[in-house]
């Protein structure tokens, strides 16, 4: 009975990764932070976002210090090694996510 619960539960994770976009803030840069790791590796990489608007959640090695967008490449890293892939790539892939999820795409299609 547990076990199919487990299972249920999994599936249904899955099913709501796959439907909505997810942002991971630098928190994940933090190297006790498992459980964000654990689940920006689980994150579609054409689901997944990352954060620059966390002012208080700096990356490392910026801990402590009031946040900055252009410290967003240290949270890219991170993802990227989390899920095995180089930088570029990630970066690739959240600016598509991230034009498609505001908009912004062109319609001409050249960027």
């Amino acid at each position: 009975m547990r076990e199919e619960l487990v299972r249920r539960a999994a599936h249904q994770h899955r099913v709501r990764v796959r439907a909505l976009h997810v942002a991971h803030h630098p928190g994940a840069t933090a190297r006790l932070e498992h459980d964000l790791r654990a689940a920006a590796a689980e994150v579609p990489l054409d689901r997944l976002l990352v954060e620059t608007d966390a002012p208080y959640l700096a990356p490392m090695p910026f801990r402590g210090k009031r946040n900055e967008p252009a410290w967003v490449r240290h949270t890219a890293e991170c993802l990227a090694e989390v899920k095995g892939i180089p930088v570029e790539e990630l970066a690739e892939a959240t600016t598509a996510n991230a034009l498609r999820v505001f908009g912004l795409e062109s319609s001409s299609g050249d960027g």
